[in-house]
């Protein structure tokens, strides 16, 4: 089982900096829609978020698995992952089990994130090879992945 640590927001709305300078600001959108979220209603803001994946981490969570993509360089040009726990942790309220951080746009330090599955097609063997290379996964988990089984 995972263990997660406890984080606190800098300014209330991000996390960090981590040693590089990162912060991490969770994106609302990526997040469980409920009716005392916005005042447009929960029909409206279903419809706005209807094309997003949705956490079932915390924001604080969030913020650890974040910091394991920092931590095992689990990056490419675009994009860094994260799994937590061999996959053992479901992330998404759809039982996605891997976190994609997308690269913030140049001069930008503010990362979000949000959960998917080995579906996801910017999730490159390079990146599966690194998760098993660096032991995050074991080999069940690697072969599933690469099925785009996960």
């Amino acid at each position: 089982m995972y263990a997660f640590k406890k984080h606190k927001m800098r300014d209330g709305k991000r996390y960090g900096p981590t040693d590089n300078g990162w912060y991490y600001q969770p994106a609302d959108y990526h997040g469980k829609v409920s009716r005392a979220q916005s005042k447009k209603g929960k029909k409206a803001k279903e419809k706005e978020h209807e094309n997003k994946t949705h956490w079932v981490l915390t924001k604080s969570q969030q913020y650890d698995a974040f910091l394991v993509g920092i931590f095992g360089k689990f990056m490419d040009r675009k994009n860094m992952f994260s799994v937590l726990d061999n996959c053992n942790v479901v992330m998404g309220i759809d039982g996605e089990r891997i976190a994609l951080f997308p690269v913030p746009p140049k001069g930008t330090v503010e990362w979000h994130g949000y959960p998917v599955t080995s579906k996801e097609e910017k999730l490159t063997e390079e990146i599966m090879d690194k998760f098993l290379n660096e032991k995050v996964i074991n080999y069940t988990i690697y072969s599933r992945m690469q099925r785009r089984d996960l």
